[in-house]
């Protein structure tokens, strides 16, 4: 069997897996925590949290990308030149043949989610989330930047943040955006979000859509 049918078959069986239970939907007497996941346009997705409820964990990224005093913060997973220049055949060839340069952006919201999007094209869906899901989320955030031997984020300037793990035609920064709220329990199945129409549809049918593409 050659590898290309091993990793379809992986990422088929990854879409397939149940997420954890007992974390979503939200009980009714739990306090709510709010997250939202962002079509910012092109082929990027991402997510956004209010500032208030970002955790210890987190805090050093904010503080780093100088968004201490934003309401919100948009968070997002890519490969390094793809993420961080104008794209190229040659850049999108290399991304989706594998790449473990990978970064995370970090930008502060003033008012609004819908600060974050620019693109007419863009749209936006609140998730509700239990407080146990959503420390979960923040951990699996906090897993993929990456730290110095002092623990530190390592950061490139800017709202820029050397991150783990591998980007490819399997992984990319839409099935990162939906691999988040999948570790809180929602019923998403990242193997198949390599684009972000799977993504939004999936996130749409247990979230609040709350701008659709002008």
């Amino acid at each position: 069997m050659s590898r290309f049918v091993l990793l379809v078959c992986a990422s088929l069986l990854a879409a397939c897996a149940a997420p954890a239970a007992g974390l979503f939907p939200l009980p009714t007497k739990e306090r709510a925590v709010p997250i939202y996941v962002v079509y910012s346009g092109g082929l990027h997705s991402t997510l956004v949290l209010e500032r208030k409820d970002i955790p210890p964990a987190l805090k050093p990224l904010v503080a780093k990308a100088g968004a201490c005093g934003e309401k919100f913060i948009e968070i997002g997973w890519g490969e390094d030149d793809g993420f961080r220049k104008p794209l190229s055949l040659a850049i999108i060839c290399k991304s989706l043949m594998g790449s473990h340069r990978t970064v995370m952006r970090v930008e502060g919201c003033s008012t609004s989610p819908g600060d974050c999007l620019s693109a007419p094209d863009a749209s936006l869906v609140r998730v509700i989330l239990t407080r146990a899901g959503f420390q979960r989320l923040c951990a699996f955030i906090a897993a993929t930047h990456r730290k110095d031997e002092k623990g530190r984020p390592v950061h490139l300037g800017g709202g820029w943040f050397q991150a783990h793990g591998k980007y490819s035609a399997f992984h990319t920064c839409n099935n990162w955006t939906a691999d988040a709220p999948r570790e809180a329990g929602c019923p998403i199945r990242p193997g198949v979000c390599q684009f972000p129409g799977p993504l939004m549809v999936q996130v749409k049918r247990f979230g609040t859509l709350l701008r659709s593409p002008r």
